[in-house]
């Protein structure tokens, strides 16, 4: 069967009597899952209907709804549109706050380069109603800042910042026990955006110092139960010029095994084992890194203090229909939406006719062969 037949009863408006149209959908054509807390941003979009991060970027405002999360467009094929009506609204909210506090303690280890999954979930779980606040606070703010930058200090090494010559073994020792990720995080919170100072290309002594003070070592070591005055503190010193780096791309994969080892590279650095080739591909991996991550950033931030409650109506499952583009306008791209029950098909209409928007309503028990 190419087309499924819908018979519609809708409403003008209260003085007109119910009359009833035939609507053709081909089934090719694509639903759009959401549900009723939509509603409370629609007014705030101008009726346009987007991917959250779409939304979050043209409204600043945070949608709160399930479908629009993941895989919201779903292709209609006519052996699966049972399935599809039945298939449920609700998302599993039993471990959702453990699954994102384990992404996000996954993502302190990784340089946070998973920051797009811990926004997700965040948008998921504060959608099911938990206390997002308690997980996203000020201080893993600060730590994602941190870890930004720490590997954005990384991009100052090989181009200003040299090894200093014949290092004895227990700087080596020095450099791999304390430039650790988690260790020059503690020592660089409070810093400024080392990164977008890197993009600036606005170099002074000042920022030399600064990172110079971010790997400095310890007066004194312990190794093996024996302590050791180390005479050498600052491995890595600012170099007379400007060295241009270059890479191959074929580098690049075997770099992104270790970019999160920062004491390994920078011992191995000050060994003298790592070519200028390394840096420029570890440098690209960074920046790609760093961009992706201060953008999600911003959006978590903007997340947290401008989250929007849908507390305003009891959640129901609506289908947009017939949605050809990822971004469409209600009343305009798409005229038709499906609804559960007689309730709620009444409370969309209402909705709908406050704000003078040309929708259809129809249940979902219309949308079967």
């Amino acid at each position: 069967m190419d087309k499924i037949i819908h018979y519609i009863k809708f409403l003008f408006n209260c003085s007109q009597p119910i009359i009833t149209e035939e609507i053709q959908i081909d089934l090719k054509s694509t639903i759009y899952k959401s549900d009723s807390t939509i509603l409370d941003l629609l007014p705030f979009t101008d009726f346009t209907v987007s991917d959250p991060i779409d939304m979050i970027n043209s409204y600043e405002l945070i949608p709160i709804i399930n479908a629009e999360l993941t895989h919201s467009f779903i292709n209609i094929q006519e052996d699966d549109i049972d399935d599809i009506i039945k298939k449920s609204e609700n998302i599993d909210s039993n471990n959702i706050t453990s699954v994102l506090q384990t992404k996000i303690n996954y993502g302190s280890n990784i340089g946070y380069t998973n920051l797009d999954e811990i926004l997700l979930h965040t948008i998921k779980a504060h959608q099911l109603g938990h206390n997002i606040f308690n997980i996203i606070t000020p201080d893993l703010i600060q730590d994602i800042k941190a870890t930004i930058n720490v590997f954005a200090s990384l991009l100052f090494f090989e181009s200003y910042i040299i090894p200093v010559e014949d290092l004895n073994k227990y700087t080596l020792i020095g450099i791999r026990k304390y430039f650790t990720l988690s260790q020059i995080k503690n020592r660089i919170l409070g810093y400024p955006n080392l990164y977008q100072i890197y993009k600036s290309n606005e170099l002074s002594i000042d920022l030399f110092h600064m990172i110079s003070s971010i790997y400095t070592l310890p007066q004194k070591i312990v190794v093996d139960s024996e302590e050791i005055i180390l005479s050498c503190r600052q491995p890595f010193i600012k170099n007379s010029c400007r060295n241009v780096i270059k890479y191959n791309d074929s580098i690049l994969q075997h770099i992104n095994k270790e970019i999160f080892n920062i004491h390994d590279i920078l011992e191995k650095y000050a060994k003298n084992k790592l070519t200028s080739e390394f840096w420029g591909g570890l440098h690209k991996i960074l920046i790609n890194n760093l961009e992706n991550i201060e953008l999600n950033l911003i959006r978590l931030e903007r997340f947290r203090n401008n989250v929007v409650f849908g507390k305003s109506i009891i959640k129901f499952p609506i289908y947009f229909i017939n949605c050809n583009k990822r971004n469409f306008k209600l009343g305009n791209e798409v005229k038709l939406i499906a609804t559960d029950n007689e309730i709620n098909r009444n409370y969309l209409k209402d909705f709908f006719e406050k704000y003078k928007i040309n929708c259809e309503i129809i249940l979902f028990s219309q949308l079967s062969t």
